[in-house]
């Protein structure tokens, strides 16, 4: 029997790649224009809550364009808004202008980036799982790599050619990306195509929160990731303090720490390309649990050597949780509604990331940055360990969606 041939992902995932280094250099940028023309650190604030606010109130409110369009057509569709907001900012590159297109910009990506991983789950040489993780796990990488480089890239270039030049290179690579998607990325059909197309749009805008609510495996595995977000949010507003007050060190040292977080982030996304459903559970609690120790450790240790690599072996359990969480996920709904299913994982993580954020500064002030850390490595492993008693004793058979290619249905 002759295969259908599947087209190459690499270069859809090299291009996001460029967009997410681009992106996060063009971050650096606004933030550094608005801080430099007056505007001061109310104005940085502001640009971080409008991000937050659109990745969590503005995303699920246009999900449902996947109801009506295809992936490929959704993720054209966000590159063409995303170079009409960036051609926005190089003619009037005024603060609120810079709002606005930043709310644009993160509206786009929660709806760019879900349309992109389920392209690469279609476009992949093989099927199942196990091929599913290894696209996933690719786009992470990319996603992360671009993320750790791009901001000492961004304030380069402000530093040559201030804003408009940061603005002018992520034109180039959305233009970049988005002849990749019109070239090499699958047509398809919409979800409406099968599922849900006489729905009202409250129905529409519910459809995947209630699908993996009703789950029990993606159910709880959104409770054992979110206890994660929301406590090693904590440890990241504590990060800056730990590295200047107790241990007595300066900004290098600061940078240090975080990258440590960063490069065992990439290290587990790389690690995660071989997981497959029947691990996901077992990944999402050992690595919340060793996480937890491992930022417990760092709070009462409060050691420089032992800080790092203790931050590394973090970020490998959170790049680990995220992929289980990506393929819980997966396996949870049709195939026709994971574009939304993805996009409601990214606006639950941010809420959760907002809400340890709010609590971080008032558990710092009271407590200290390594008892911060405490309080985040034990709420990590504690609440881990409770909302897996009953997930770990789950019949599987019934978690995944018929039509997965891990069910037997």
């Amino acid at each position: 029997m002759i295969e259908k041939h599947r087209p190459a992902t690499s270069p859809l995932i090299l291009a996001y790649f460029v967009a997410s280094l681009t992106s996060a250099m063009t971050a650096v940028a606004v933030s550094v224009f608005a801080a430099r023309h007056g505007h001061g650190a109310a104005a940085v604030s502001s640009i971080l809550l409008c991000n937050a606010i659109a990745n969590i109130a503005l995303v699920p409110l246009v999900v449902p364009i996947f109801d009506g369009w295809s992936p490929r057509r959704v993720a054209l569709f966000a590159s063409v808004v995303d170079l009409a907001s960036l051609a926005l900012i190089l003619i009037l590159p005024s603060f609120p202008v810079l709002l606005v297109c930043t709310v644009i910009g993160s509206t786009t990506a929660g709806i760019m980036g879900p349309a992109i991983y389920h392209l690469v789950s279609l476009m992949g040489p093989d099927s199942g799982e196990h091929a599913e993780a290894k696209g996933y796990a690719r786009l992470d990488t990319a996603r992360l790599l671009g993320g750790l480089i791009g901001p000492g890239i961004g304030g380069a270039l402000f530093q040559l050619g201030g804003l408009g030049l940061a603005v002018s290179t992520e034109m180039a690579a959305t233009t970049i990306m988005g002849c990749c998607l019109a070239v090499f990325a699958p047509g398809g059909r919409p979800a409406t195509a099968e599922h849900g197309g006489q729905q009202s749009f409250i129905s529409r805008i519910t459809q995947a929160p209630r699908l993996l609510l009703q789950n029990p495996a993606s159910r709880h595995a959104f409770q054992i990731v979110w206890s994660a977000i929301i406590f090693t949010s904590i440890y990241n507003v504590a990060l800056v303090f730990f590295a200047l007050d107790t241990l007595r060190a300066g900004g290098i040292t600061f940078a240090v720490l975080t990258q440590a977080f960063m490069v065992g982030r990439l290290l587990g996304a790389r690690v995660a390309s071989r997981l497959d459903g029947q691990h996901a559970a077992r990944v999402l609690t050992t690595g919340g649990i060793v996480m937890g120790l491992a930022l417990l450790a760092v709070g009462f240790g409060r050691n420089l050597s032992a800080s790092i690599a203790l931050l590394f072996v973090a970020g490998i359990c959170n790049s680990g949780q995220v992929s289980a969480l990506r393929l819980t996920v997966s396996s949870a709904v049709p195939a026709a509604v994971r574009p939304k299913a993805f996009s409601t994982m990214g606006s639950t993580n941010s809420a959760a990331m907002l809400i340890g954020y709010a609590l971080g500064g008032p558990v710092v002030n009271c407590l200290g940055a390594a008892n911060a850390f405490v309080l985040s490595g034990c709420g990590t492993a504690a609440l881990t360990a409770v909302f897996s008693a009953r997930y770990l004793t789950t019949d599987r058979s019934s978690l995944r969606f018929p039509g997965h290619p891990c069910s037997h249905e």
